[in-house]
């Protein structure tokens, strides 16, 4: 009898950007924990390691194909087009 593949889940970042600044504010503010403030708040640990070091200023998802300039230049085109 085969097995039934499940496809897992594609859930990434389960927090808000607020929650992130939040948990970010009170480990410089108060002192606390990385690992303490990361169950808290339920981000990994990870996370807050990298933000806190600043080696993770990139936004969730994946990078643009065109610059800015272009993109806004086709949304007008688009928004014409209608």
């Amino acid at each position: 009898m085969p097995n039934i593949y499940k496809i897992k889940s594609l859930e990434r970042a389960k927090w808000t950007e607020e929650q992130l600044k939040s948990a970010m504010s009170t480990v410089k503010d108060e002192g606390l924990s990385v690992h303490q403030t990361g169950r808290t708040y339920g981000i990994p640990r990870k996370t807050l390691e990298m933000r806190k070091n600043e080696d993770h200023k990139k936004k969730l998802g994946p990078d643009t194909t065109f610059g800015a300039a272009h993109e806004n230049r086709q949304v007008r085109h688009i928004k014409e087009m209608k």
